[in-house]
């Protein structure tokens, strides 16, 4: 007897092994890409907040009294000076940020500043 093929029950468990692998796979591999864009997010707010203090530590009563309670600089300021790339993109959604709408808030708290980073996709 020459055999060619498989038969409908073969072709049938074939198909539910990887249904089965599916069902396992997707959501695990799902919740780890979401684990990761927000590890990406936070990552590029740390980025973006360092920016913003080696940008205070350069113009330190330039731009921001220190004497007063802060100010804002915006994403453009910090690329259009070099501390951070201008292509800068939501790691969830890759949407661009606006860089004009985009800001650091910088906060003098005691002898410390704080930084509140307060970003907007296009």
């Amino acid at each position: 007897m020459n055999k060619k093929g498989l038969t409908l029950v073969e072709v049938i468990c074939a198909i539910a092994v990887l249904a089965i692998l599916a069902v396992v796979a997707v959501p695990i591999v799902t919740r780890t890409i979401s684990r990761e864009k927000s590890k990406s997010d936070n990552l590029q707010e740390a980025n973006i907040k360092a920016a913003a203090e080696n940008y205070m530590a350069d113009h330190l009563g330039v731009d921001i009294d220190p004497n007063s309670s802060g100010g804002l600089i915006t994403l453009r300021g910090l690329a259009n000076e070099g501390y951070l790339d201008s292509e800068l993109k939501d790691p969830k959604t890759a949407n661009r940020y606006d860089l004009d709408h985009s800001t650091v808030r910088v906060e003098k708290v005691g002898s410390e500043y704080k930084y509140t980073v307060i970003l907007v996709t296009n």
